[in-house]
């Protein structure tokens, strides 16, 4: 699934509601491999559903774990209630309307990344390097994601208890949500494996590395000292 990458269309959403009818019609369908999203150009709103081949149970999976990450406190996107559109057209023909599908929040984001798979084994540390360096060059305020991966960071394992897999979306301003959340079909969650923990830590202490290889944070009590600096200046100068 790729909520951030809206395709060019004909319909547009409603931000604030849906009270359809609605037909939504773009260029070419994204998804990944168990479900679609949808959504026009221009939209803050587009719709999520599984693939013809995917158990529509896949979707109180993701519904179900977002809430639950909404109510603990985690930046998720905004699931938004309304009737499914009356059709769907994509550059390959119609694709029939799933019930189970939602509406959802589109998440504007610069790039993103598997926390997990940058912190795997194998090139997490140039993965990671990549994808900020990517971030870097869409102007993405460096120095407030660097503090939301820190706080992601430490509650971590309260995260993993309650996602299958996990993806960052990062914003220009710096900020981070998280998608593809849902449990496999046996409810089995990060949590579950303590490697996979492991890895999701280290994927994030890695990106928060390959930040501070282009911004390196400010030492500790610089800002205190550069703000007295200017205040002596200001009273030399009174």
């Amino acid at each position: 699934m790729a909520p951030a990458q809206a395709q060019a269309a004909s319909s547009q959403v409603s931000a604030s509601s849906i009270k359809g009818p609605t037909a939504l019609s773009v260029d070419k369908k994204v998804g990944g491999s168990e479900k679609l999203w949808v959504c026009p150009e221009g939209s803050s709103v587009g719709w999520l559903q599984p693939h013809a081949s995917t158990d529509s149970a896949v979707m109180t999976r993701e519904s179900d774990t977002i809430k639950k990450l909404a109510a603990l406190g985690f930046p998720v996107a905004k699931i938004i209630d309304g009737p499914p559109p009356t059709s769907i057209s994509t550059g390959s023909g119609n694709v029939p309307v799933a019930s189970s599908g939602f509406w959802m929040e589109k998440v504007d984001s610069v790039a993103n990344g598997k926390p997990k798979r940058l912190g795997g084994p194998f090139g997490g540390d140039e993965l990671a390097q990549k994808l900020v360096n990517e971030l870097k060059a869409g102007d993405v305020d460096l120095g407030a994601l660097r503090a939301n991966l820190k706080s992601l960071h430490g509650k971590a394992e309260d995260l993993c208890e309650h996602v299958g897999e996990l993806d960052l979306y990062v914003g220009k301003d710096g900020q981070v949500k998280l998608l593809d959340v849902a449990p496999d079909h046996t409810e089995r969650v990060l949590g579950d494996d303590p490697v996979a923990v492991g890895q999701v830590k280290k994927g994030l202490e890695r990106m928060m590395a390959a930040i501070d290889k282009l911004e390196p944070a400010p030492a500790a009590g610089a800002a205190g000292s550069a703000t007295a600096g200017r205040a002596d200046r200001v009273a030399t100068r009174g």
